[in-house]
């Protein structure tokens, strides 16, 4: 079993390097790095690295960025596709935990304890919960190489929100569970990227409208042809 594990990498180096060292050299998880238009430090920074990479010359933003990580995905032979935030660190045990949960629950989509780093005393008597029901966590997704089938591609007429929208409601339709496991905790920073954005307010206003009149119709569409499809018989 293998994981590839991408990284949409645009401003912060500190918290980049925070995040792709806490995945970076497990075994059986390979890391593609994806230079989203980045500042020069951070583009160097991927560089550093001995991974597999996209380089995009301009910021493609959120979405249309994750597109082509999943397509690199079915295109290889990796069993599970993580896509996390570039201000995400995962816990030391992290693919272990994963791999754990898959061996028995291979349709699991794991959503790990998204926790504050600072201050730790926070979450000192934090009780997680097992299963989620409602909600989104577009930080940290995981696919299995049918589910990433089943929501690929992410529509483009959305670029920054609604991505996680789009694939947690299509997989959760057709009866996929997203799972908090008990012992998968990470640290997120919240380094307020999308804020540096510029334009990001009307990139926002357009995505909701997007959303409204184009996608959330499609997605349904989506849900309808393979439910009808599972009901034929058609795999």
């Amino acid at each position: 079993m293998r994981i590839l594990v991408g990284i949409p990498c645009l401003y912060h180096h500190d918290l980049c390097k925070r995040a792709i060292d806490s995945v970076y050299g497990k075994p059986n998880v390979d890391i593609l790095l994806v230079d989203n238009g980045a500042e020069k430090a951070v583009s160097e920074l991927i560089q550093s690295y001995d991974c597999l990479k996209i380089i995009n010359e301009q910021n493609i933003f959120v979405n249309p960025a994750w597109n082509p990580i999943i397509a690199t995905f079915l295109s290889g032979g990796w069993d599970y596709l993580a896509i996390m935030n570039s201000d995400l660190i995962l816990q030391s045990q992290w693919s272990e935990v994963c791999f754990n949960r898959w061996n028995v629950s291979p349709d699991e989509i794991l959503i790990p304890q998204m926790l504050d780093a600072v201050p730790r005393k926070v979450y000192t008597n934090f009780q997680p919960s097992e299963l989620v029901t409602e909600g989104t966590a577009g930080v940290f997704i995981t696919l299995n190489r049918k589910q990433a089938e089943i929501i690929y591609p992410i529509p483009e007429e959305i670029k920054v929100w609604f991505g996680d929208n789009w694939i947690y409601s299509i997989l959760r339709a057709l009866g996929y569970v997203t799972v908090i496991p008990p012992n998968l905790f990470s640290y997120h920073a919240w380094s307020s990227t999308v804020s540096k954005v510029p334009g990001i307010s009307e990139i926002i206003e357009s995505d909701k409208v997007a959303w409204r009149e184009v996608v959330e119709p499609r997605m349904i569409e989506r849900i309808t042809k393979f439910k009808t499809d599972a009901e034929n018989g058609i795999a």
